[in-house]
């Protein structure tokens, strides 16, 4: 084999490797996933559970230390305000590795009338299908549909939470899912 034919070949292979790597299947069934509530009477709930009687969720994975997270939790509260009415459901789940010592501060601060929970990281990374290794950037956001189909998926990274078009860009998913 020619050298230029084997070095084609394997950038191949390492892309299609890390697109594998990295890109969620959607749209998807949601599934199970469990999020604990430290602290909470209900200590533990299923997502199919605070699914049920929703046009649309959106479930952002977050750091309870990092600023966009905070941001985000503010937006989706005011969103929650806006929408909740109509079918809307925001929720977070916490996954750094002090999050059940932050929660409640998080809670108070950030997240007014939305859910937040805790999980450890293992289990949001299965949920998301998203690789073990490499870099993991928050918050990480579902969007997921009446039917429990997980529609939208985005990256902490991604142009969706660009700081001037983030709120209109999570405006323009609920309002698509409310119809």
């Amino acid at each position: 084999m020619k050298r230029s034919q084997f070095l084609s070949l394997t950038v191949g292979a390492t892309v299609a490797g890390v697109t594998a790597a990295f890109g969620a299947e959607l749209p998807r069934r949601a599934g199970e996933f469990v999020i604990e509530f430290p602290g909470a009477a209900k200590s533990q709930e299923l997502l199919s559970e605070k699914l049920k009687g929703k046009k649309v969720t959106m479930l952002a994975f977050i750091s309870t230390t990092c600023p966009h997270c905070q941001t985000l939790a503010q937006t989706l509260s005011r969103l929650q305000l806006d929408y909740g009415d109509k079918g809307f459901q925001a929720m977070m789940v916490a996954y750094d590795p002090d999050a059940t010592m932050y929660i409640s501060a998080f809670r108070s601060r950030f997240a007014n009338g939305i859910p937040v929970g805790v999980s450890p990281r293992d289990p949001v990374h299965n949920f998301l299908q998203i690789s073990m290794i490499g870099p993991s950037y928050v918050p990480k956001l579902v969007v997921i549909d009446s039917k429990g189909m997980i529609r939208e998926q985005y990256n902490g990274g991604d142009a969706y939470f660009a700081p001037e078009k983030e709120h209109a860009n999570l405006v323009k998913s609920i309002q698509t899912y409310l119809k």
